[in-house]
């Protein structure tokens, strides 16, 4: 573990800025911010939709060892 110096005062405005963010994270409501706890079964769904058919993973393969990419 490293140790580092600091004088008071930039340790007091380091405080002043933690203690400010926490109490926005406490103000923020959840559902602005909403958080899905993601289940096995909803995990292979998006690994599933988040593969390529190989000729789409084909023309990809190709255009990247091609020099004239356009897009």
């Amino acid at each position: 573990m490293n140790t580092i110096t600091i004088s008071k005062k930039e340790y007091m405005t380091l405080e002043k800025r933690a203690t400010l963010y926490n109490q926005i994270l406490k103000s923020i409501e959840k559902e602005v911010f909403p958080i899905e706890n993601y289940s096995p079964s909803r995990l292979k769904e998006f690994f599933k939709g988040d593969k390529l058919n190989s000729n789409v993973r084909n023309k990809v393969q190709k255009l990247l060892q091609s020099d004239n990419i356009t897009l």
